[in-house]
């Protein structure tokens, strides 16, 4: 009797550790290249936005603002759902005759805000988690419409 000795091939495994040079990372120059774009996208995005006219509850809030005699009044007088204090001063700082972007410009540095921030706390597991954190809070619709 013949004995057939069955002949399958070692499962090749990747190396445990990476050789030098292949660390697994993107390369510094590209993630800095591609925080960049991220950034500047998302910059844009909310800025051309912020350009929209004014929502009903904006103009309310406008309203309420050019009503105000003085700065304290934003804490001491205005007691409404609709007032935040610090959008309120911003809106009565700026007064009546300002351009629209100009009151948004507290929300959209929130957003600008909230995307850099992402990619912080998403650069904790990886480099590229980071970016890519950055680009898809970058690019939501969400985002963007609440940040403008």
């Amino acid at each position: 009797m013949s004995k057939r000795k069955s002949q399958s091939k070692p499962s090749v495994r990747p190396p445990a550790v990476l050789p030098a040079g292949q660390s697994g990372q993107l390369p510094a120059t590209v993630g800095i290249v591609a925080v960049s774009i991220a950034i500047a996208f998302a910059v844009v995005l909310r800025f051309w936005a912020s350009l929209d006219n004014f929502w009903l509850d904006e103009i309310w809030s406008w309203m309420m603002a050019g009503q105000l005699k003085s700065p304290l009044e934003v804490v001491t007088r205005l007691h409404h759902d609709n007032n935040h204090y610090v959008n309120t001063f911003v809106l009565y700082t700026l007064g009546g005759d300002a351009p629209t972007y100009l009151y948004r410009l507290p929300a959209v540095l929130a957003g600008i805000g909230a995307v850099l921030l992402s990619g912080w706390v998403a650069r904790r597991w990886s480099p590229s988690a980071g970016v890519t954190a950055m680009i898809l809070t970058g690019c939501s619709f969400l985002m963007i419409q609440y940040s403008a």
